[in-house]
């Protein structure tokens, strides 16, 4: 089923976890790999899909994140603060 623009959910893959349509790649490794440093082009090449799949995926992360994740400010990570870090790195994309 399509929850939203090129994004499907099946019970069948990945347990239900929301992947690019079309394919079993799930959102969280594309947005993952992202996050930890990886390019929109060696993410491409690394698991087959288009920049523009990526893309899909990160405005899919960035509009469907819960709220209290993306803002809460009293959720640091091993690297300090974890929504600057984030929002750093999803500036650079």
């Amino acid at each position: 089923m399509e929850i939203a623009p090129n994004i499907s959910v099946d019970p069948q893959i990945h347990h239900g976890a929301p992947v690019i349509t079309g394919t079993r790649m799930p959102v969280s490794i594309i947005v993952g790999s992202l996050a930890e440093g990886m390019s929109k082009e060696e993410v491409s090449r690394e698991y087959a899909i288009t920049i523009e799949q990526i893309e899909t995926a990160l405005s899919f992360a960035t509009e469907f994140a819960p709220k209290s994740f993306t803002k809460n400010q009293n959720a640091p990570n091993q690297h300090g603060n974890h929504n600057e870090t984030l929002d750093a790195q999803l500036d650079e994309t």
